[in-house]
Parts: structure tokens; C-alpha cells; sequence
């Protein structure tokens, strides 16, 4: 299948596309849609640095260069500070114990990285359609996404390695059940994948953890293949149909901290609401008759003869 004419917004997702829109529809309109910016955060700028590091030290190593602990900090600390990380210091503590925990558990020489997969784009052609029955022609599909490193364990097999600058690390039943994985593997032609987290500290002490490489298998491609077609035909559906609906505010992921669109969906002030409801009469408990369907039935315990 040859994709020619691609509409960008309807036709090409990556992982991270399709993840925003399934927790949040509304913010995936505000990024995707309507274009709006959010504020860089101090996560997305330590995930930035630390990948900076490590793609230093994959490139190094595939051109036969050993870099140091310490050249692989530089290179994630420049990277933090040149986005406009304030926290320098801090950023650099947590990291170097990072690095020291990652080079001393054996886990970073388990990487042998392969050339021309590092920060790397895949794309896969595919197609897929909301309506088999009615509408069976299939409308084509880019998935897009970029690896962190593709590594070479054994001759012909390779293994997906994603770096996450995370404050739980993932764990294996987290790397077994990731669709993210899954596609990585998938685009990355890799049987293997794994996670490597680095620990942010917080109520925890900052630290590095490591999956084992978990296969990919039918079932796990299966349960990516129906989360693509569902995602994909529920992004569709509201472009055609214009609406995006909101998440729920009490949802984990909702709120001002977490989301930068957040007084967008719920502003302090918002003049224009009552052109969409108002309210009216009120009568509080106890002036309402209970319905009937409500009003408990009391049985009198018939006397034993």
C-alpha cells in the first residue's frame, strides 16, 4: 500500500497523539487541532537533557568511542540548562546518580546500539475503517514515531530500548501491557523491548531501573491493533463531527498542574456560561415527596404461635 495524499491532522498519528487523545479528547484539540501551545514543563525539560546524554553516548559508542560518566552529565546538563532548565544543580545531582546506577548495574553495556537507529523516525503504512459492514474499503494510515536506540543482543535480533524520565519506574508488568512498546517494536522490526527509567527524586531517592527485554507476542499485537482502529476511528469521528469532549475534572490527569490547557475547559470566570445553562428553582431535602420506587416498605415480623 502506497500512502500519496495524507492529511496530516486526520491521517498521520504518532503514540503520543493518540495516547493524549484517548485520556483527554479536549486537550488533543487544543495540541493537534486549534495549534495552541502549552508551557514547557520542568519534566519534559529533565526527560529532554537525559535524552540528550544518552543519545551522545549511543552515538559515541557506535563509532567506537567509550565516552565517560561524567562527559555523558556534561552533555545532559548543557542540553537541560539550554532549554531554559533553572534548576541546574539539582538537575545535574539527580542525574549523575542516574548515570552512576546505570553504568555500575552492567545495564548500560547490555546496549549495543545499532547505527542509524538512535533518536530515530519510523513509519508504518496502514489503513483502517469504522465501519466494516458499510464502509469495508480501509482509508490509509501514517504511524509515525522515533526510538530512543534499537540494540543488538544476539545476531538478528534487536531490541527497542526507551529511556523514561519518570517518578514511578516502570515497571515489567508495565513494559509487558505498553502499547507504546509494542508500536516501538513494531516500527522499530525488533522482537524485544525495553524500559530503562530514571528515577526523578521525590518521595523516593532518585535511582535507575531497568525491564527485562519482554517479546513482543499475538495477544500484545492484538491489543495494539484494536487500540490504533479505536483511537483512530474515535479521532476521526470528532473531527467529522466537531466535537472533543472534556475529561471529567476530578480525573488524576486534570487540573491546572497537570495540564496546561486546564482554565481553557474550566476558567475561574467565564461570562459566556450562562448562554449554556442556568439555574433555576431549588428544593432542598425534605420538601420533596420521596417517590414511590424510593419509599421503603416496613414489614411487621408476624408473632411466632
Amino acid at each position: 500500500m502506497v500512502v500519496s495524499k495524507i492529511d496530516f491532522l486526520r491521517d498521520k498519528f504518532s503514540f503520543s497523539k493518540l495516547q493524549l487523545f484517548s485520556k483527554c479528547p479536549r486537550r488533543a484539540f487544543y495540541r493537534y487541532v486549534a495549534r495552541m501551545k502549552e508551557d514547557v514543563s520542568e519534566p519534559l525539560l529533565m526527560g529532554r537533557g537525559t535524552h540528550a546524554g544518552q543519545e551522545y553516548d549511543n552515538l559515541e559508542r557506535i563509532e567506537g568511542r567509550r565516552p565517560q560518566q561524567a562527559e555523558v552529565l556534561d552533555v545532559a546538563t548543557e542540553a537541560y540548562e539550554g532549554d531554559g532548565g533553572e534548576a541546574v544543580d539539582s538537575f545535574r545531582e539527580q542525574h549523575e546518580t542516574h548515570l552512576k546506577k546505570f553504568w555500575e548495574s552492567g545495564e548500560r553495556d547490555k546496549i549495543h546500539p545499532i547505527k542509524g537507529t538512535v533518536e530515530a523516525a519510523f513509519l508504518i503504512e496502514a489503513a483502517v475503517t469504522h465501519d466494516p459492514e458499510n464502509e469495508p474499503e480501509k482509508k490509509p494510515v501514517l504511524l509515525e514515531g522515533f526510538v530512543d536506540v534499537v540494540s543488538k543482543s544476539e545476531p538478528g535480533l534487536r531490541t527497542v530500548v526507551d529511556y523514561k524520565t519518570v517518578g514511578r519506574p516502570m515497571s515489567q508488568r508495565d513494559a509487558e501491557s505498553s502499547n507504546q512498546l509494542e508500536l516501538y517494536r513494531l516500527g522499530g522490526k525488533a522482537k524485544l523491548g525495553k524500559f530503562v527509567s530514571f528515577v526523578k527524586g521525590g518521595k523516593q531517592k532518585p535511582t535507575t531501573k531497568v525491564t527485562q527485554p519482554c517479546a513482543t507476542t499475538k495477544a500484545r499485537l492484538q491489543r495494539l491493533l484494536t487500540f490504533l482502529s479505536d483511537t483512530i476511528n474515535a479521532f476521526r469521528r470528532c473531527l467529522r463531527t466537531g466535537d472533543f469532549p472534556k475529561c471529567a475534572p476530578e480525573c488524576f490527569w486534570c487540573s491546572r498542574t497537570a495540564c496546561g490547557f486546564y482554565d481553557q475547559c474550566y476558567p475561574e470566570k467565564d461570562k459566556t456560561l450562562p448562554r449554556f445553562i442556568s439555574i433555576g428553582k431549588i428544593s432542598p431535602p425534605g420538601t420533596v415527596p420521596a417517590p414511590e420506587w424510593r419509599k421503603r416498605k416496613d414489614k411487621k415480623k408476624e408473632a411466632k404461635p
